[in-house]
C-alpha cells in the first residue's frame, strides 16, 4: 500500500493526466542499488513493480489499466550519483554541475552553396545529428542528380549548435566531380556512352578506367555497372 499511495502522488498523476508523456529520471535506491552485481531480492522486485506500475498496470495484478489509446507515460532510470558503479550519474564530483562526459552531443548541419548550387548540381539539406556517449562519427547523405558536367564543383557542410561540445572544425567541403563512365557529359550513362566506348575499343580514352593503356573488356565491365547510377 505504502508503493500505491506515493506512487499516485506521482506517477499515477501524470500517467492519468495531459503530463502523459512526461519523462521521468528515478534516482538510485540507495542502500544496494538496481546494478545488476548489487541489487538485493527486495530492491529488485521492488524496482519491476515500479516499472508495471508506471507502465499502466495500476493494481500490479499484471494487465493494463490504461484505456485503449491512451499513452502509457515514457520514463528512463539513471542515476544521478556521480560514483554510481552502473550508470556513473548524471553529476559531476561536486554534486552539482552536470557531467557532461555522460551527456550525448548534439550539432544541425546545413549544406551551404560554393561553385555547386542547391537545386542544381545538389539538394540542399539539413538535420541534426545525435552522438551517443563515446561516439564520435556520423554519416551525412547530400543527394547529386543527374546534371550536364561543366566543371569540378563545391559545397559545403557547415556544423552549427552544438550542443555538450565544442566544434574545432565546423565546415567540410565536398567536390562534384565528372562520372568517369559518362562519357559524352550529359549527366548519364547510357546508350550514346555505349557507342563512344565502342568506337575507341583497342585505343587510350577516357573509358580507359584502369589505366592499362586501352579501352577493353575490363572497362566495359565497369562502364556496365554504372549503367543509369552514375552521377
Amino acid at each position: 500500500m505504502k508503493l500505491k499511495a506515493i506512487a499516485f502522488c506521482g506517477f499515477f498523476f501524470c500517467v492519468t493526466s495531459t503530463f502523459a508523456s512526461t519523462i521521468s529520471f528515478i534516482n538510485e535506491w540507495q542502500g544496494g542499488g538496481f546494478e545488476t552485481n548489487n541489487a538485493t531480492t527486495s530492491d529488485q522486485q521492488w524496482l519491476d513493480k515500479l516499472e508495471d506500475y508506471i507502465n499502466g498496470d495500476f493494481n500490479l495484478d499484471g494487465t493494463r489499466e490504461l484505456a485503449t489509446g491512451q499513452v502509457k507515460m515514457s520514463w528512463t532510470y539513471w542515476s544521478l550519483n556521480p560514483n554510481s558503479g552502473d550508470t556513473e550519474g548524471i553529476l559531476a564530483g561536486d554534486w552539482t554541475t552536470v557531467n557532461t562526459a555522460n551527456e550525448p552531443v548534439t550539432v544541425a548541419w546545413t549544406t551551404n552553396d560554393g561553385s555547386a548550387i542547391a537545386g542544381t548540381n545538389y539538394l540542399a539539406a539539413s538535420g541534426t545529428l545525435t552522438f551517443a556517449v563515446g561516439k564520435n562519427t556520423k554519416n551525412i547523405s547530400v543527394t547529386i542528380p543527374s546534371q550536364a558536367f561543366t566543371g569540378t564543383k563545391q559545397f559545403t557542410v557547415r556544423l552549427v549548435t552544438p550542443s555538450g561540445a565544442v566544434l574545432a572544425d565546423k565546415t567540410a567541403t565536398r567536390t562534384i566531380e565528372r562520372c568517369p563512365a559518362d562519357g559524352n557529359l550529359n549527366g548519364d550513362v547510357g546508350g550514346a556512352d555505349l557507342s563512344l566506348f565502342l568506337s575507341n575499343w583497342g585505343a587510350p580514352s577516357v573509358f580507359d578506367f584502369n589505366n592499362d593503356g586501352t579501352t577493353n573488356g575490363a572497362d566495359l565491365t565497369t562502364l556496365s555497372q554504372a549503367w543509369r547510377q552514375c552521377q
